[in-house]
């Protein structure tokens, strides 16, 4: 069916895409006012991602719902092929696939002054947004809040403890503060809440063998920003990193 859609538009990477990584996400039913969360299936694994799918119902009809599907890749390159995978599946005719600006390159809404069902691409996360009720519906405003969502980074409204209190934040390298070029070194991270990575500078993030990972094929200074985002706070931590 790839011969139907003109996957070549996806085939460039987003500038930047790969400095941002959104690991352990979910949804607290706090995303959508007016909206009810009544499936929450988060953190499933399916082969070489983990998929969690959100059903959301309007509470005065029950005959207007949409899902939300989102799929944590464990990495931008491995993202961008399962974004692939989902235009593919669509299995709309050609012209369809037009380029909304305001969701960027990596992304695909039908129709577009409804949306009825989009999908977008950020950093490692494949977001999908569905009308799955007998009553279809307008998603316009919930790929808008979801967008907003990933591309800005969470403002910080931190319950972290202050100096006095002998913080040392939850994000560290295993390796050290220092590392030789093409050497990796684990992040860890001591909170359990779904985490938002900015890097800034040389290298790339990723998720292999259960951990977060940072690597860099050149020398230089990186910077890791981690948002660690609760119910409550956003705190965020920043480890700097030297590749020699």
């Amino acid at each position: 069916m790839s011969n139907q859609h003109n996957m070549h538009q996806w085939a460039e990477t987003e500038p930047g895409a790969a400095k941002f990584f959104i690991h352990n996400y979910f949804m607290n039913g706090n995303e959508f006012p007016g909206w009810k969360l009544v499936t929450k299936t988060p953190g499933d694994f399916a082969g070489r991602a983990i998929d969690g799918y959100y059903m959301w119902v309007n509470p005065e009809d029950d005959q207007q719902a949409f899902k939300v599907e989102v799929v944590e890749a464990p990495s931008y390159d491995e993202a961008k092929k399962i974004f692939q995978e989902f235009l593919q599946n669509y299995m709309r005719p050609l012209d369809e696939f037009a380029r909304p600006t305001e969701f960027g390159n990596d992304a695909y809404v039908y129709p577009e002054d409804e949306m009825q069902h989009g999908i977008f691409l950020f950093a490692n996360l494949v977001i999908s947004v569905d009308s799955v009720a007998d009553t279809t519906i307008a998603c316009n405003s919930f790929i808008r809040e979801l967008y907003k969502t990933f591309h800005q980074r969470p403002l910080e409204h931190s319950l972290k403890p202050n100096a006095d209190n002998n913080y040392k934040g939850v994000l560290q390298s295993t390796a050290g503060d220092e590392i030789s070029v093409g050497q990796s070194t684990a992040l860890q991270v001591t909170a359990n809440e779904w985490y938002y990575f900015v890097l800034t500078g040389p290298g790339e993030l990723s998720f292999k063998g259960g951990r977060m990972e940072y690597a860099s094929d050149e020398p230089g200074t990186a910077h890791v920003d981690l948002y660690t985002v609760g119910e409550a706070s956003v705190i965020k931590d920043v480890l700097k990193i030297t590749v020699k």
